[in-house]
Parts: C-alpha cells; sequence; structure tokens
C-alpha cells in the first residue's frame, strides 16, 4: 500500500464496495483506518467541517479530502472511523 505525503495510506488505493447513498469514501476511511472504538459518529469530530461556499451549506471531512464536488459531501450520522477527535469544548 502507498503512502501520502503524511505517511498515511493513500484512501485511492483502497478497492471500495459498492454503497448506497454515496459513501464510498467512507468505507474507505473504514477499511484503511479501522470504525471508531466507542461507536460515535462524525457529528462530533473535529475533522467534520461546514463550508458554505454560497447560499447553500454542506458537511466535509477534512481527512478524506476536500472538493467543490458533491462526492466529498458527507454526513454527520455516519460511523466515524479511527482517526475521530472529539470537537474542544467552548
Amino acid at each position: 500500500m502507498s503512502l501520502d505525503l503524511f505517511g498515511h495510506p493513500e484512501l485511492n488505493r483502497v478497492k471500495g464496495t459498492r454503497v448506497a447513498n454515496g459513501a464510498r469514501r467512507l468505507v474507505k476511511m473504514h477499511t484503511v483506518y479501522g470504525q471508531d472504538a466507542g461507536g460515535r459518529t462524525c457529528k462530533g469530530c473535529m475533522h467534520l467541517v461546514r463550508y458554505t461556499p454560497g447560499a447553500r451549506s454542506f458537511l466535509k471531512c477534512e481527512l478524506a479530502g476536500v472538493t467543490s464536488s458533491e462526492a466529498s459531501d458527507w454526513r454527520a450520522k455516519w460511523l466515524a472511523c479511527g482517526l475521530y477527535a472529539a470537537r474542544p469544548t467552548p
């Protein structure tokens, strides 16, 4: 498996499976990094960010890659990957 610039496995090198609702990137994240052992969702992760380029806003995972395409849109209800990092409380 090849590594990216930061020493992490490249997500585009992992063979995905057929997944409904456009969750192919989530399957790749779970394949490479595993699932969160605590059963948490992406909603509480600090890597889930909201982009508002115009009138609408979109959730994206910074670790999975951010593009201007809806293919990189993320869901807060998805099961978090092994890189889950809780948002700091204000």
